[in-house]
């Protein structure tokens, strides 16, 4: 198999994962990558969960950098 094929396999195989995610994934205590504010992808935890809404903790951060999306 070469390259461009095996490449787009796995391009494929990423976003049929990604369209089986939804709200019910992101549970309190999980870990996810978040972009923040700076435009900078950082480790959060989702510490509060509420309906659609998730509120994140940047790890090695202040509370003060807290974010709801």
């Amino acid at each position: 198999m070469d390259n461009t094929k095996r490449d787009l396999d796995l391009i494929n195989e990423k976003l049929t994962k990604l369209k089986n995610l939804n709200i019910d994934n992101f549970k309190e205590g999980t870990y996810v990558d978040s972009l923040d504010e700076a435009k900078t992808w950082c480790i959060a935890e989702i510490i509060v969960r509420n309906g659609d809404l998730v509120k994140v903790h940047y790890e090695g951060w202040s509370s003060k950098f807290d974010e709801v999306f």
